[in-house]
């Protein structure tokens, strides 16, 4: 108990200490402290954030089996596209197929998806990031393809517009957009540097994130990490590093600072590969971008990871998109373990903003392998897959951190109707290894989406390649933690 002139603590019936006491001035300290352990563990836990529940008002996939051939004047070249996606990383001799093999699967228990490379096209796949036209249409963004720089020069960048249907659980692409640099702004040499279309490829930019404005679209990417400014059109107009001041963060992927020349030589780069702008945000007024990065800064002097009370805390930049460059003001969002990653960020209003927090497993619980590892069944399942409410309050000039205040659990979703087709005695589940794209599409209300990694994720079924799937949900209960 408290009171006005001073703190009473009691240790079971007994008031052992009051602190600004001018009479009382002995302190059993011992006490002191075991009263204060004691009560640590009841302030942090009214810290915490208080879980949601979630219902399926809708559900629609795209399946996996989804091509486009490229643009009439891309080179012949792209008409097949994963000849490097398998380690070695290697291209594939002329006929050769070779068994596309889960990315979590282990050496013991490998779970093939069904996918032979390489593939006759260019995949519809990979969905990273989403934006809301209305709660029918959406922009997506597309990743760099296969995973990584070095086996992706077979896989073209571009944005898709999809409409659902609710209804009917169906999602059209009704337009793409490959994106080109024939102005010449990328300021290192690119794979079609010298083809006339120049488009870009996966092994130029890895996008992981969208916004979209009136001048056209902003994509996060992971390789600078970089923010990319693109048109209506597809042209790119500018790639900004991330530089703050005279403070560069670059990744292990920056085409211009080179790793260090000798195996024991020093680190340069602050973020890790495939650590970049994973998730972006923009103001509901488009004056200010959000981009968050995957992974924490890696402070190259003191030899450590960003970090907060011993957990990773990852950066939330702010970009001016009038002045076209970063500002100073930063957000930390704080990870719940540091083998926690995240899939996406978008505002609901002004103030407050969703945040995907995921594990790097996947797999359905309910086909977890009942004895030992075989590949039609889960040996080690999804387990953390999580909806972030946060609240960043940018008008609020002294906050610097996203603050917690609830959660919806993916892997515990409502579904008593079976909306989705994949319900489990009533519960629907995204036991997915990337759940890369959320925004909201009411107030209560937001659609979530899966990067379904073709042709290496097999989280819904085992051994088979996972859909591109968005579900649509009504969150219950917002109005209480919402200030």
């Amino acid at each position: 108990m408290a009171s006005l002139d001073g703190l009473i603590l009691v240790f079971g019936r007994k008031a052992i200490v009051k602190i600004n006491d001018p009479v009382r001035k002995e302190v059993n300290v011992f006490k002191l402290l075991l009263v204060l352990a004691w009560m640590l563990p009841m302030v942090a836990h009214a810290k915490q954030p208080v879980e949601l529940k979630a219902e399926v008002l809708g559900f629609a996939a795209l399946p996996a089996d989804t091509f486009q051939m490229p643009p009439k004047d891309a080179p012949a070249y792209f008409q097949t596209s994963g000849r490097y996606a398998n380690p070695p990383y290697e291209k594939l001799k002329a006929g050769a197929k070779d068994n596309a093999i889960s990315f979590l699967s282990t050496g013991i228990n490998p779970r093939p998806t069904g996918w032979k490379l390489p593939l006759s096209g260019q995949p519809i796949q990979g969905f990273s990031g989403v934006v809301a036209i209305d709660k029918n249409n959406f922009w997506v963004i597309v990743d760099n393809g296969f995973g990584f720089k070095n086996n992706s020069h077979d896989a073209l960048l571009k944005i898709h517009q999809v409409r659902i249907d609710w209804v009917r659980s169906e999602l059209t692409v009704t337009q793409t957009i490959f994106i080109h640099d024939r102005n010449h702004v990328v300021p290192f040499p690119i794979a079609l540097e010298t083809d006339p279309s120049r488009y870009l490829t996966g092994a130029d930019f890895d996008p992981e994130s969208l916004q979209v404005t009136a001048t056209g679209f902003y994509l996060g990417d992971e390789f600078g990490p970089y923010l990319l400014h693109v048109a209506k059109d597809g042209a790119l107009l500018a790639v900004h590093d991330l530089k703050i001041n005279n403070q560069h963060y670059f990744s292990v992927d920056h085409p211009s600072k080179p790793t260090p020349s000798k195996p024991d030589g020093a680190p340069t780069a602050a973020i890790a590969r495939s650590r970049g702008f994973e998730g972006m945000a923009a103001s509901p007024d488009q004056k200010y971008l959000y981009p968050l990065l995957e992974g924490p800064i890696y402070n190259v002097h003191k030899e450590k990871w960003e970090g907060h009370q011993g957990k990773n805390s990852l950066t939330i930049f702010q970009f001016d998109t009038a002045q076209q460059q970063f500002t100073t003001r930063r957000w930390r969002y704080v990870l719940e373990n540091k083998k926690h990653n995240i899939g996406d960020f978008n505002f609901m209003n002004d103030r407050y903003a969703w945040v995907i927090e995921r594990d790097n497993r996947e797999g359905d619980p309910f086909k977890r392998c009942a004895k030992r590892p075989r590949s039609n069944c889960f040996d080690a399942p999804a387990d953390f897959k999580r909806l972030y409410l946060v609240d960043l309050n940018p008008s609020n000039k002294t906050q610097n951190e996203a603050r917690k205040l609830a959660y919806v659990d993916l892997m515990n979703i409502a579904d008593k109707s079976n909306k989705s087709g994949h319900a489990h005695r009533g519960v629907f589940n995204m036991p997915f290894f990337t759940i890369e794209s959320v925004d909201a599409i009411a107030k209560d209300q937001v659609v979530v989406g899966n990067d379904n990694n073709l042709p290496f994720s097999s989280g819904r079924t085992p051994m088979k390649n996972d859909d591109n799937e968005f579900v649509w949900l009504k969150i219950k209960g917002l109005h209480t933690v919402l200030k």
